[in-house]
């Protein structure tokens, strides 16, 4: 087409909407067309593929005619985006010049007598020759013009196509003045990306009305936004850990939308564990991308904690080893410590001592697939005190009396009693103790063997008893005799008939010393200087 609105008087040239023409490969070349006039200039945007840059060499030439196959232009893209290129020939004097981006890069001179002819071609991106060379690349919006364009020209030419379709349009001008100015669409979101089409009208006072359609093409050049946060992953031996970009994304965007999101690494496993560092690249539809490093930690899924508990055991009992408590439905092992924190482990629970009061705390962690639990269960124990061990006495009335005043326990024979006070009335003999009971501790006194025989009465107020029975060291011997006040006491061992002690004018109250003798069953005889009293009692060494 012809006649595009420009500043140029008499420009006559012809527009081609390459639309990104494709060179291919080596038997194509991008166009080739018959020109009846002189080529003064030429201009057109262009871009190499990236993948072949090193074919990025542009030629403009004439086809092998009468030996003039080496007339050519030959120029170098600089880079592989869309770049504005210019040629000019000047009529006479086969003077050229190369502009890109509105920029002199290049002059000399090229012979275009062979190029004149109907059915002589010319040639944009191909070298004629044997073998021919080719440029690897894009074309678009290609103008031919019958006129040389002056450096000015030129200049002013590229900052006009560089411009926006907006700003184009505060160079449109009218004659007289222009009353309105329409464009079709001046906004623009992600969902109109690419090449369209859009119309500019101008409307003067007199009403006259252009219309023009301009191609537009809408790029997002804008990288994705990375945002990421510091993680702290888990992985034991049970599965691989899969990290997800959501582990580690804190928010990422784009303007318009992120297409794809690529770790360089996802799969993991207990080896792993430590500080992880990955590429994290997102790229949106427009094929913007941008790369980070993500560091994150990965560590040992921490098992369920053992439950905390608190133990009481009493002095000198046995001692037993202790057990955590895991919660309903876990598995795997444990880990005792002596401590909250450091110290070495040990699979086997501890038994804790017994032999000294107070409190000690133990520590343990559960073990399952590989890992411990990061935090320790405290198990505290605490070794409570027993109580004073009872003694079992026998008074005058033939009653056994505790020397606990409280928390008391009566058993005859080992078994326990209902009665639970201070004191006890035994009704036949036996072997009868009492157990103290303190804070949940108990403690069992020596037994007492009762016999009903160790009180005899002889008459009113007039006795003789003879206590405690059985007997460690020592018996009491009491009495209440009208007519003596000494009496005389022989120990005989029953087994052998033997008298082994004996003692003379004993009073009343007199403690009697025993514990020489071994263990077993002795005849304690008590009878007076005269024999007028003569009683025996069978006593219990124990």
């Amino acid at each position: 087409k012809a006649g595009q609105p420009d500043n140029y008087n008499d420009e006559d040239y012809i527009h081609i909407d390459a639309n990104g023409l494709w060179n291919d490969g080596p038997n194509t070349y991008l166009l080739n067309f018959i020109i009846e006039f002189d080529i003064n200039s030429g201009v057109f945007l262009s871009k190499y593929q990236n993948l072949d840059a090193a074919n990025s060499s542009f030629f403009v030439g004439a086809s092998s005619v009468a030996g003039n196959g080496t007339n050519s232009l030959t120029f170098t893209a600089p880079d592989s985006t869309w770049n504005h290129y210019v040629y000019v020939l000047s009529t006479g004097t086969n003077a050229t010049k190369v502009f890109i981006n509105g920029a002199l890069v290049k002059t000399g001179t090229v012979n275009y007598n062979a190029i004149h002819s109907a059915t002589t071609p010319v040639y944009l991106g191909r070298l004629s020759g044997s073998p021919a060379n080719y440029y690897t690349g894009l074309l678009d919006d290609i103008r031919v013009y019958n006129k040389a364009l002056t450096d000015t020209q030129i200049i002013a030419l590229y900052n006009y196509e560089k411009l926006k379709p907006s700003d184009r349009i505060n160079q449109t001008s009218d004659n007289c003045s222009i009353a309105q100015k329409i464009i079709s669409q001046s906004v623009f979101s992600c969902t109109d990306l690419g090449t369209k089409s859009i119309t500019y009208s101008v409307v003067d006072k007199s009403a006259n009305r252009v219309d023009s359609s301009i191609s537009i093409t809408l790029k997002d050049t804008i990288k994705p936004i990375i945002k990421v946060k510091n993680a702290t992953l888990r992985v034991d031996n049970s599965a691989a850990l899969k990290l997800d970009y959501t582990d580690i994304d804190d928010g990422s965007s784009d303007n318009c939308a992120i297409d794809t999101r690529v770790l360089s690494k996802t799969d993991f496993t207990l080896k792993d564990t430590g500080q992880i560092t990955v590429n994290y690249t997102l790229t949106d539809k427009s094929g913007n991308s941008k790369s980070s490093n993500v560091t994150f930690t990965l560590a040992c899924k921490d098992p369920v904690v053992p439950v905390d508990q608190s133990f009481e055991l009493c002095q000198a009992s046995t001692p037993k080893a202790l057990q955590a408590n895991l919660p309903s439905g876990s598995t795997g092992a444990l880990n005792w410590y002596t401590a909250a924190t450091g110290g070495s482990a040990s699979a086997t629970a501890p038994s804790p001592s017994t032999t000294n009061t107070g409190t000690t705390e133990y520590y343990v962690t559960h073990l399952l697939n590989g890992c411990e639990s990061t935090k320790r269960a405290k198990i505290s124990v605490t070794v409570k005190p027993l109580p004073v061990k009872p003694t079992v006495n026998r008074d005058t009335t033939g009653v056994l009396v505790s020397s606990s005043k409280s928390g008391n326990t009566w058993f005859k024979d080992g078994q326990a009693l209902s009665d639970s006070i201070q004191t006890y009335k035994p009704t036949a003999a036996g072997s009868y103790q009492v157990r103290n009971t303190l804070n949940g501790c108990t403690i069992l006194s020596e037994p007492y063997y009762y016999l009903i025989t160790d009180l005899i009465n002889l008459g009113i107020n007039e006795f003789i008893k003879v206590y405690p029975n059985p007997y460690f060291n020592k018996v009491n011997i009491e009495y209440n005799l009208n007519a003596y006040n000494t009496l005389n006491i022989d120990i005989i061992d029953i087994t052998t008939g033997v008298k082994v002690i004996t003692k003379q004018s004993v009073s009343s109250g007199t403690p009697l010393y025993l514990g020489q003798l071994s263990g077993g069953t002795y005849l304690l005889k008590v009878y007076s200087k005269d024999y007028k009293i003569s009683y025996q009692f069978k006593m219990i060494k124990m």
